[in-house]
C-alpha cells in the first residue's frame, strides 16, 4: 500500500492501517444450500466477488479459465456483485466461449447465501492491483478459503505463497497456470493452505479499533499543533 502511493507521487508519512472482519466459521448447511443452488458437484470452484469492473482485473480471471479450458481441465467460475461492466462482462464470456462454466450470480444480500459461497470454492481470485486490504480476502480466509492475488500488489500483502495464499503475475496464463496447479495438480494442499490463510489472515474489528483510535487521536492531535503554530507565526 506504501509502495502504490508512492509510486502516485505521495512524499508524507504513511501508516497503512489493517481492514478488520467479522469473524464467522464455515457452516455445512450454507456451503450445501449454494452448492445445490448453483449445481457445484465435484468441480473446483473459482470465486470472485466484488463490483463488476475491469478494473479489478476481471477479464485476465475470465482469460485464465479459458485457457484452462483449452487445456482440458473443467473449473466453475462464480461472479458475485455488480457493477458499471456487467454487460460487457456478458459478452466477454460470450466472446471467450465459456458461458457453460461462469455464473455471474449478482449482488448477494444474504449473508448465508455468501458465506455459502466463500465456503463452497476452493479458490478466491482477486488479481486486483488497486485495491487496499481487501475486506473480500479477509471472508474469504475466514471461511477457509485461500486466494490468488497479484504479486507485490497492495491486496496481496501478508500474503506467503503456498502457505496462506497464492501469488501470480499479473496476467492471465500465469493465473491459469497457478490455478491448473493448486486445483489440478498439487490440489492435495488447498485444505492445508485454506487453513492456514483462516488462522493468520483475518483479524476481528475488535481487535484492530485500539489501533485505530489511537490512530485518529494522533491525526488530531496533529493537526491542532499544526494549527498552534500557524496562529504563533501570524502573531
Amino acid at each position: 500500500s506504501a509502495e502504490a502511493l508512492r509510486s502516485y507521487g505521495y512524499k508524507g508519512i504513511i501508516k497503512v492501517m489493517r481492514n478488520g472482519t467479522e469473524i464467522r466459521k464455515p457452516d455445512k448447511k450454507s456451503i450445501s444450500y449454494v452448492k445445490s443452488l448453483y449445481n457445484l458437484n465435484n468441480i473446483p470452484v473459482i470465486l470472485f466477488v466484488g463490483q463488476m469492473n475491469w478494473k479489478k482485473n476481471i477479464q485476465k480471471v475470465l482469460e485464465a479459465v479459458s485457457l484452462l479450458k483449452k487445456r482440458g481441465y473443467r473449473t466453475e467460475l462464480i461472479l458475485a456483485g455488480q457493477g458499471p461492466h456487467v454487460e460487457e462482462i456478458r459478452k466477454k464470456i460470450t466472446e471467450l466461449d465459456i458461458s457453460d462454466i461462469v455464473e455471474m450470480a449478482g449482488h448477494i444480500t444474504d449473508i448465508n447465501i455468501l458465506d455459502g459461497l466463500y465456503g463452497a470454492a476452493d479458490i478466491f481470485a482477486f488479481p486486483s492491483i488497486y485495491d487496499n486490504s481487501p475486506m473480500v480476502v479477509r471472508e474469504a480466509a475466514a471461511m477457509m478459503t485461500p486466494s490468488l492475488l497479484v504479486k507485490n500488489s497492495s491486496a496481496a500483502e501478508g500474503i506467503i505463497d503456498w502457505y496462506n495464499g497464492f501469488l501470480c503475475e499479473d496476467n492471465s496464463k500465469d493465473i491459469a497456470d497457478v490455478l491448473e496447479k493448486a486445483l489440478f495438480k498439487e490440489k492435495d494442499k488447498i485444505q492445508q493452505i485454506g487453513r492456514n490463510a483462516q488462522s493468520t489472515i483475518p483479524v476481528s474489528w475488535d481487535s484492530i479499533m485500539g489501533d485505530v483510535e489511537k490512530r485518529y487521536s494522533d491525526l488530531i492531535m496533529q493537526k491542532k499543533n499544526n494549527k498552534d503554530k500557524r496562529k504563533k507565526i501570524l502573531i
